[in-house]
């Protein structure tokens, strides 16, 4: 991966938080983070009756990813907790390389507090900066409007949805497919124009 820049940032409500890459002695804190998230959030893909990876496994990951291409970010508060965290990772074949998938979570504390909107401006720039890297792309839940309006404020626009994409008991979500043109010069049309 791209190690990130460390940087500081401050939010419009004034709060204070390092921006950074992961590092293998974050992997329990990621761990204790990830199953709050997914007891607090119905935006992501992992069900609080799922299994958590292990800490080895996650310390495996973090591994990994620093030496991968593409780039993740923590974003960590005054007080050590991990408030947010993305990440970009280009395909892996000559014909999806031009395109990189990205996630991004927070913890519910910092939704609403500009975080989300901070984190996508980060991942934007750097797969800006990324000669090979043209289209980033991500699905999210259709019954998650907030998420929704910041990747259209950051100027992700939809391209589809997955009619049945998640399951929750017996409701099946759609996932809306969105991406966002990033490459070096006017978005080309597709095949399909």
């Amino acid at each position: 991966m791209s190690l990130f820049t460390p940087k500081t940032l401050t939010l419009r409500d004034g709060s204070a938080l390092v921006l950074r890459s992961p590092e293998v002695a974050d992997a329990e804190a990621l761990l204790t983070r990830l199953d709050r998230v997914r007891r607090e959030s119905t935006g992501i893909s992992l069900d609080p009756g799922d299994d958590l990876p292990t800490l080895e496994w996650e310390r495996r990951w973090i591994e990994e990813r620093r030496s991968a291409k593409g780039v993740q970010i923590l974003a960590i508060a005054d007080d050590g907790e991990i408030a947010g965290m993305c990440g970009c990772s280009p395909g892996s074949t000559i014909r999806s390389r031009h395109r990189a998938n990205l996630g991004i979570s927070l913890t519910a504390a910092w939704c609403g507090r500009g975080l989300g909107t901070v984190l996508m401006g980060e991942l934007i720039a750097w797969a800006e900066a990324d000669e090979e890297i043209e289209v980033l792309s991500l699905c999210v839940n259709a019954d998650n409007p907030r998420a929704i309006h910041v990747y259209e404020k950051v100027g992700f626009v939809r391209e589809g949805e997955r009619r049945w994409g998640t399951k929750r008991g017996d409701l099946y979500i759609g996932e809306v497919q969105m991406s966002r043109w990033v490459g070096h010069g006017p978005e080309p049309p597709s095949a399909t124009d």
